[in-house]
């Protein structure tokens, strides 16, 4: 019987059953979750089945939005990168900062979709905000674009 780093091997067999019993155990209590919750969606469809299929037939996001996601699904599939992180979000909306209310669109598209699936909120995360407060901060409007470029700095 060795000791080592880890315990002796009694101790590391033991350890392993025990990790076993555990994931064992979170299956089991994953597959009665997973019980429990097709059983509410049936009581749901059962006493809510015309409303459903009203909630179903209304639109609820814009063919321009369903347009811009796809177009971010495509471009995350074309680079083999995950449509889920962040990052690609970033590389996508990155692509058009010299057109910020073409980003800010395509934010509010990609966000809205998200939100009415269900996912997990790429939009949420830091760099994105950051992205998206620094295009507002960079915000403006026609009037100041011509004052800046009748500007050229003489007196």
């Amino acid at each position: 019987m060795k000791n080592g780093l880890l315990g002796n091997d009694e101790e590391w067999a033991q350890a392993v059953a025990d990790n076993e019993q555990r994931r064992a155990q979170q299956a089991e209590d994953a597959a009665a979750l997973q019980n429990d919750l097709d059983h509410l969606d049936a009581m749901a469809l059962q006493y809510l089945k015309p409303e459903l299929l009203a909630e179903r037939e209304t639109t609820r996001i814009s063919p321009q939005r369903r347009r811009d996601y796809s177009a971010f699904r495509a471009y995350a599939r074309d680079h083999g990168w995950p449509h889920d992180a962040p990052q690609t979000l970033f590389a996508f909306l990155a692509r058009d900062l010299s057109h910020p209310a073409r980003v800010r669109r395509l934010h509010n598209s990609i966000q809205a979709v998200i939100r009415s699936t269900g996912l997990d909120d790429i939009t949420n995360d830091p760099v994105i905000r950051a992205l998206m407060r620094r295009l507002a901060r960079n915000k403006t409007t026609p009037h100041q674009k011509k004052e800046e470029e009748n500007n050229d700095g003489s007196f």
